[in-house]
């Protein structure tokens, strides 16, 4: 029987194209589905490596619907805010050259040639140079501002500034203490990790506060963990925060009302040293915050020593690195 129907099998399968059902079986790129070929044999995509390329026809639906927008958005963004701001000048500019044309049609008047179309159409686009955004610095987007001769803004090179986690005194705890909120506001929590002079860990103080605001969870964490530093009798705290706003509220006896008398009390206890920090240094802190904010409001855990959640420690004197 092949030795009947072979001579004509690539006959037959060049003029057939799959049904494609569900799709999860149909090659988007090798089968012949669309009644043209394979998408692979066509002349503008041979530069193309196929080799990577195993997507199925059911890749591209969702719903029975096709969503390509969805599955290629990832692959051609825009690169930087100035080239999607030339874009959108360019892409108006156009429209709204066959919009006027159009209308000179319409009522008999002169038509606007080629060339003072597309000078208009650039005149639109160098009128984005008063963007306030900027290049990617990549070989891609120079290429693409070199042809229209359009000025470069080149985004500045990042800040590299290193952050160290210090030990606390003998005798003294440090508290790293950050507060989260999953909106503004938003589920709120605060979190606290208690070490001491060998940087061993006490404890870790996990606490949901509700629906509040990220300045509210930030003062909260001050408070709170010092409430906490009380009640296990650690009288000499080295207090650090990410956040400098709440650390001058503490300082300046500003925080939020719900927190002053608290703090005040506070005070009067234990004899604490303040410090900012940044988040690289605090890391572990955020990490409890962030649990703090997705338990059930207004639940507290204590734990004793490093819980398995915190994959990672600050190290004492280690340099982290923050870009900015």
């Amino acid at each position: 029987m092949w030795s009947g129907i072979r001579s004509l099998y690539s006959d037959a399968v060049n003029n057939s194209i799959w049904m494609s059902g569900f799709g999860d079986k149909v090659d988007a790129w090798r089968d012949n589905w669309t009644g043209l070929g394979a998408l692979k044999d066509l002349p503008n995509l041979a530069h193309i490596r196929w080799k990577g390329m195993q997507h199925k026809v059911s890749d591209f639906l969702e719903n029975g619907t096709w969503n390509l927008a969805l599955k290629f958005s990832k692959s051609w963004t825009l690169q930087s805010s100035y080239m999607e701001d030339l874009w959108v000048n360019g892409v108006l500019a156009c429209i709204q050259s066959i919009w006027l044309c159009r209308n000179k049609i319409t009522h008999n008047e002169p038509v606007p040639t080629l060339r003072q179309t597309k000078y208009n159409i650039l005149k639109a686009i160098y009128e984005s140079l008063n963007s306030i955004g900027s290049m990617r610095n990549n070989q891609n987007e120079l290429g693409l501002l070199f042809r229209p001769q359009v000025p470069l803004k080149p985004r500045k090179p990042p800040r590299i500034r290193p952050c160290t986690w210090e030990l606390p005194c003998l005798n003294e705890v440090k508290i790293n203490c950050d507060g989260s909120s999953l909106g503004n506001p938003g589920n709120a929590g605060t979190g606290a990790v208690f070490r001491e002079h060998p940087g061993s860990v006490l404890g870790i103080l996990v606490e949901n506060i509700g629906a509040s605001t990220s300045y509210y969870a930030e003062c909260c964490s001050i408070v709170s963990s010092l409430f906490t530093a009380l009640e296990q009798g650690w009288l000499k705290i080295f207090l650090v925060s990410n956040s400098k706003t709440a650390i001058i509220a503490f300082q300046q006896k500003k925080v939020p009302w719900q927190l002053q008398a608290k703090r005040d009390y506070i005070s009067t206890k234990l004899l604490v040293r303040l410090k900012h920090t940044w988040k690289e240094c605090n890391f572990s802190a955020d990490d409890s915050a962030n649990r703090a904010a997705r338990l059930h409001p207004f639940t507290k855990e204590w734990f004793q020593g490093k819980p398995a959640f915190l994959k990672m420690l600050e190290v004492p004197y280690t340099e982290y690195y923050r870009f900015d």
